[in-house]
């Protein structure tokens, strides 16, 4: 059995991140004071074809979301925003190359860029819209500004490599102070009067009629946060427990030959023994179950899946910039959370959120 170190961040717990694999005290710091301090390159694989019908151009931005990026991009070319393809949504406050996708056609590709913001580094055409089954991770490098305890650095990434890394979902996910995962749980208990309050609507929501004029992807997106924060959770058990992160325990469901829990949804099938008094006692607590998130309206549906235990992360390494500043580089999985890794060195009290 293991003794984890419990947060002492109420953000963390308000959040499910309640323990940490590393044992080592933070470093504390600041990330993304300047776009530079945070880099991000896409690893996605789309292959070239000559005759494809899309055109794929690997882009560096500075200071603009991924979604920016596409209404941008889209409106220069007088096309609709879905007609624009993306593997993955990349940061605002960073610089990050990735892959998007446009219809082909003959374009002036320097038209599309902005001085300082948006640079076009190459194109190539292909068969296929760019998706995010194209994505496979991301490489980081990320500065860490005003740390302290710098001798600690490579202890804990022995300590991680020895024990693993929680998988997590990030600050990012849960909307920072918006708490987009208590909204997802007023929506699975019919609460509406109150989320049409929470949200900041004038009108109330009394049935299914006014929940169809609200916009649906959002409710879903508030949905997919709690079903993140009930994952968290579950992780969080696990250690309070003692049990390992990266090693199975009785009862524990498989992805990609690590440990997994559900990401609960109507169809979700629970673990058994161990695990499964694990998800029973988080779910029994929260006071659902996977029927619950077989909603009334079909679009709000979600049947669930299955999310690693342990971060997939490779790659990892650290070095010191300056007196107080380090740099940390790596490659993360998609869906991995960078913050979350982050998270084990710095130990914030305050997380940037």
């Amino acid at each position: 059995m293991k003794v984890y170190l419990e947060t002492f961040s109420q953000i963390d717990k308000e959040l499910g991140l309640l323990f940490y694999a590393s044992d080592i005290p933070g470093l504390g710091g600041r990330i993304k004071e300047r776009p530079e301090d945070f880099i991000v390159v896409e690893n996605s694989i789309i292959e070239p074809d000559s005759s494809g019908n899309h055109l794929v151009l690997v882009i560096w931005k500075k200071d603009l979301s991924t979604r920016e990026v596409v209404e941008l991009i889209a409106k220069k070319l007088g096309i609709g925003k879905k007609a624009v393809g993306v593997a993955g949504m990349k940061d605002k406050r960073a610089v990050a190359i990735q892959k998007i996708s446009i219809p082909y056609k003959d374009v002036d590709l320097r038209e599309l860029e902005v001085e300082g913001h948006l640079k076009i580094l190459g194109a190539f055409r292909a068969k296929r819209k760019v998706r995010v089954g194209y994505l496979r991770g991301n490489f980081f490098k990320i500065v860490v500004r005003g740390v302290k305890n710098l001798g600690a650095l490579n202890e804990i990434i022995a300590q991680l490599r020895e024990r693993g890394c929680p998988n997590y979902y990030g600050y990012q996910r849960f909307g920072g102070r918006t708490r987009n995962h208590e909204l997802g749980r007023l929506i699975i208990e019919g609460n509406y009067d109150l989320l049409a309050s929470r949200m900041g609507l004038r009108r109330r929501i009394s049935g299914v009629k006014d929940v169809l004029r609200l916009d649906l992807r959002l409710l879903r997106f508030f949905i997919n946060s709690y079903q993140s924060y009930l994952f968290n959770l579950m992780v969080s058990e696990r250690m309070r427990r003692g049990h390992p992160i990266n090693e199975f325990i009785d009862g524990d469901f498989v992805k990609g030959g690590k440990p997994a829990f559900p990401l609960i949804g109507y169809k979700s099938k629970l673990p058994r023994e161990e695990a499964g008094d694990i998800v029973e006692s988080v779910l029994e607590r929260e006071g659902v179950g996977p029927e619950d998130f077989n909603l009334e309206i079909r679009k709000l549906r979600d049947k669930g899946g299955l999310r690693k235990v342990p971060m997939t992360y490779r790659l990892l390494k650290a070095g010191i910039c300056s007196e107080n500043d380090v740099i940390l580089s790596f490659w993360l999985e998609k869906g991995c959370y960078a913050t979350v890794l982050l998270r084990e060195f710095c130990k914030w009290s305050e997380p940037p959120i």
